[in-house]
């Protein structure tokens, strides 16, 4: 691994532990929005006093990290600790599009075929392509219990036709697409409860 992507994990690890004391003084409210790799919410509280959420048989963490690549993306989940478990790890691509709200085309079990049948790049379809032409329900398209920024979030599974990308979710058109995994996305960690 390089140096540049280790000193990007050592941030996002502090800035962690720094705001954890302070998002959970501020009573609520979004959880702010990060740049950098530093992580939105802090891995505080969320709305409510809540660090996570549960929702379509999982638990998400309410703290996110944004403009990450793939790998540090997955070291946050990896490295999380939050609602006093240790054993977060990104979302496949169906419990990510499970958080989806308000977009019938994409939710699961929309027409989007991805990744029902297929996990090419080849069976994204115009489907897939969401609802950027109507507002979001919350802002997002996501549950009203999720709080940070909704652009796209990574999962943990590659395309099966170009393994350098991997699947995710756009929450501010609701559309399902892949990224390079040297891109930058936000994630949000997951758990079997």
């Amino acid at each position: 691994m390089n140096t540049l992507f280790w000193t990007r994990v050592a941030l996002t690890v502090l800035a962690v532990a720094a705001c954890g004391d302070d998002a959970n003084k501020g009573g609520g409210g979004s959880g702010g929005e990060a740049s950098g790799g530093a992580p939105a919410g802090g891995g505080g509280a969320g709305q409510g006093g809540a660090e996570t959420f549960l929702y379509a048989d999982r638990e998400w963490s309410q703290a996110v990290t944004l403009e990450v690549m793939l790998a540090q993306a997955a070291s946050f989940c990896d490295g999380l600790e939050t609602g006093g478990y240790d054993d977060w790890r990104l979302p496949t691509i169906v419990e990510l599009r499970s958080l989806i709200v308000g977009c019938e085309v994409t939710v699961t079990g929309g027409t989007c075929n991805v990744p029902d049948a297929c996990m090419s790049t080849e069976c994204r379809d115009g489907a897939c392509e969401g609802c950027s032409q109507q507002d979001p329900p919350q802002g997002c398209f996501w549950p009203p219990e999720a709080e940070g920024s909704c652009g796209y979030y990574w999962s943990s599974d590659p395309t099966t036709n170009e393994p350098t990308f991997n699947w995710g979710v756009g929450f501010n058109g609701g559309h399902i697409s892949s990224l390079l995994q040297t891109d930058v996305g936000s994630a949000r960690c997951v758990r079997v409860p």
